[in-house]
């Protein structure tokens, strides 16, 4: 444990070795809403990446930010109209720090060495394929970080199911021979499943299973997506509370109500796909009213389960 000194004689609270939280999914249910809260609040130095991919990627870890400090380079280069200075010297150590790490094995102190760089405020990690960890992995990381919050944000899964087919129709993976099946019941019945990515994606009860297994439920926290569209406000206030942030300090001139993605395009949903969709997740829709109760109680009922 590291402990920062304050006025002579005195000495602060300890700086928590490594990350003070983790977020670990779920996919389309407002992560980026969370960096972007928190990325801005003095209360804490977050990395320039919103997805740091260290716990998943093991010996690509750093790719990502290879490409960063690639592309400052590019860009500031004599006539680029483009802009990618990195102006925080802390950042700029984080990149340099972590683009090292391409190559090597997975390590839990040098991630942990990650984090230094935000001194005594607080940090975090927001990357959501963490939720699909294994359990070893999971094991290691609750030992390694016996004081880690970990946060999943949850939301309906059906609507979560087509936030992301919406997504991978606006990045073009679904051509036209292959958007009959957004057109068509039984093609899209068919099509569900055979996706494995789609059903790796599906269920936040395996993912809350597998991690409380391991941090218990004194440090896991699932957080409704429901109230970050509706009470925006209080779910952030719950999030630096939990973290002991100060929730009257403003995250820059980023709102509560704040949503980077509200002009993304999305699909028509019909009552006929909802309905397939619905019946294809209506075990893990069972699960969820189950286990967390509350809005999840409600998604169950809206779709007759």
């Amino acid at each position: 444990m590291v402990f920062s000194r304050g006025e002579p004689g005195t000495l602060k609270m300890p700086v928590a070795d490594g990350p003070d939280f983790l977020c670990i999914g779920m996919h389309k249910s407002g992560t980026q809403w969370l960096y972007d809260q928190v990325q801005g609040h003095p209360d804490f130095w977050m990395p320039p990446l919103k997805e740091i991919h260290y716990l998943d990627r093991g010996e690509e870890a750093g790719r990502s930010a290879q490409k960063v400090l690639d592309q400052e380079r590019s860009t500031s280069r004599p006539g680029s109209t483009r802009q990618s200075a990195i102006t925080d010297p802390r950042d700029r150590a984080f990149l340099e720090e972590m683009a090292s790490h391409l190559g090597k094995p997975l390590d839990l102190d040098r991630y942990a060495s990650l984090f230094r760089h935000k001194g005594d405020l607080l940090s975090g990690d927001i990357t959501p394929q963490y939720g699909e960890l294994d359990e070893g992995i999971v094991a290691n990381v609750a030992g390694r970080f016996p004081r880690v919050t970990v946060f999943l944000l949850i939301r309906d899964p059906v609507s979560r199911a087509w936030s992301h087919i919406s997504q991978w129709h606006r990045q073009g993976r679904f051509d036209r021979s292959k958007a009959r099946v957004l057109q068509d019941e039984n093609k899209f019945r068919h099509f569900l499943a055979r996706s494995k990515k789609l059903q790796r994606f599906s269920s936040a009860t395996r993912v809350a299973e597998r991690w409380t297994r391991h941090v218990g439920l004194d440090r896991f926290r699932h957080i409704f997506f429901d109230d970050i569209a509706n009470r925006p406000d209080a779910a952030r206030r719950d999030i630096l509370l939990t973290l002991g942030a100060d929730p009257v300090k403003s995250s820059g001139e980023i709102d509560p109500d704040f949503n980077r993605k509200s002009h993304h395009q999305k699909l028509d949903f019909s009552s006929g796909m909802e309905a397939v969709l619905a019946d294809f997740l209506k075990d893990e829709l069972q699960r969820s009213a189950a286990m967390f109760g509350g809005h999840a109680k409600d998604w169950a009922a809206k779709y007759g389960f």
